[in-house]
């Protein structure tokens, strides 16, 4: 049997009822190894799928700094709005 591609996918979950697909397909050079060509698929995908983890959980971090500092942001504007000595 001759071996002409590598197919390599992986689905992770998203924990929210989501999932995330990723997946390459690997052409083998003339005399290329296909053990040693799915190898290179899996690091491939693998490398992908951690970037995209480790993306969202900095935007997630990201997001909610933004919203404690507008919940803070509301607190200063609720205490200028209630002061009567406030000259503006």
């Amino acid at each position: 049997m001759k071996v002409s591609n590598v197919t390599y996918k992986r689905t992770v979950s998203g924990g929210d009822y989501s999932n995330e697909t990723v997946g390459v397909v690997v052409e083998l050079a003339d005399g290329e190894n296909p053990s040693e060509a799915f190898e290179r698929a899996k690091a491939f995908v693998d490398s992908r799928l951690t970037f995209s983890r480790d993306t969202r959980k900095k935007a997630e971090a990201l997001v909610q700094q933004l919203e404690t500092g507008l919940a803070r942001a509301r607190g200063y504007m609720e205490q200028i709005d209630g002061r009567e000595d406030c000259p503006f």
